[in-house]
């Protein structure tokens, strides 16, 4: 069966939940997700609207403008050498700790 995901979307108590709601940004912010759950936006906001917003898990960010993962991972080069290495690992890095440490991008 399909799950029309617009008209669930539009439900009243569902979409004050979701009026931020990005799939994409929740998996990138959520990584432990993806041995939990399939990489789509109906089992993301499934899981969201089940679990996610219960827990305060974010599912949403927005990032300065002229940000460079790659360029920021090359002018912090510990961040390599902690292992961070891909555009989710360097956003979830600058998000948590980066801007709050005022590293450069």
């Amino acid at each position: 069966m399909d799950i029309d995901l617009e008209f669930i979307k539009n439900i009243p108590e569902i979409k004050n939940k979701i009026s931020n709601f990005d799939w994409i940004k929740y998996f990138i912010m959520n990584p432990d997700l993806l041995k939990k759950i399939k990489y789509n936006e109906y089992s993301a906001i499934n899981h969201y609207l089940s679990h996610g917003y219960y827990d305060g898990r974010k599912c949403y960010f927005n990032l300065p403008d002229g940000f460079k993962w790659t360029l920021y991972v090359k002018k912090n080069p510990d961040l390599t050498r902690a292992g961070i290495t891909t555009k989710p690992q360097a956003i979830r890095h600058w998000l948590n700790h980066g801007q709050k440490e005022n590293r450069i991008f």
